[in-house]
């Protein structure tokens, strides 16, 4: 005789296999663990860390001197200068340590902060300032308005 779920056209119930019936009790087996072996520079607390503001202080210089946009480039110069600057005469720190050794994206996303900071930089309007009071007192003649960010007076 058929079981009742059997009788239906559709029957989708699942049916589990069980292999083991019963859990093992008092079972022998038992697991000792005698050494404890710890790998700190594979931690991911290195890889979490923000970089070196020696680091992103020397993104910044390369971008606003150097024009330097390209992560491989400013990669290299990084070493260069974990090498020769923030380690000189130490031992380096080990390349998992994003601290000293940011990744490729982290060196994107710092040189495009050094990028906007670079683009809203009163520097250039200092210089461009000193500039028009030059041509002013070189061209009397000639007519010059400057308008600087920030600037609230009218156009007249």
């Amino acid at each position: 005789m058929r079981r009742a779920h059997e009788r239906d056209d559709h029957s989708f119930k699942k049916h589990r296999r069980h292999v083991q019936v019963t859990k093992k009790l008092n079972c022998p087996v038992q697991i000792k663990v005698r050494h404890i072996i710890r790998f700190p520079e594979y931690g991911a607390a290195s890889m979490t860390q923000p970089p070196d503001e020696r680091v992103k202080a020397f993104i910044r210089q390369m971008v606003f001197e150097n024009d330097v946009r390209s992560t491989t480039h400013m990669k290299l110069l990084l070493e260069n200068n974990n090498r020769n600057n923030i380690f000189k005469g130490r031992a380096l720190p080990p390349k998992t340590n994003s601290r000293f050794w940011p990744s490729k994206k982290t060196i994107r996303n710092h040189i495009a902060l050094a990028i906007v900071r670079q683009r809203h930089s009163n520097n250039d309007q200092v210089a461009l300032e000193e500039l028009v009071t030059r041509w002013k007192d070189e061209y009397p003649q000639d007519n010059f308005f400057l308008r600087l960010k920030g600037d609230e007076r009218e156009q007249g």
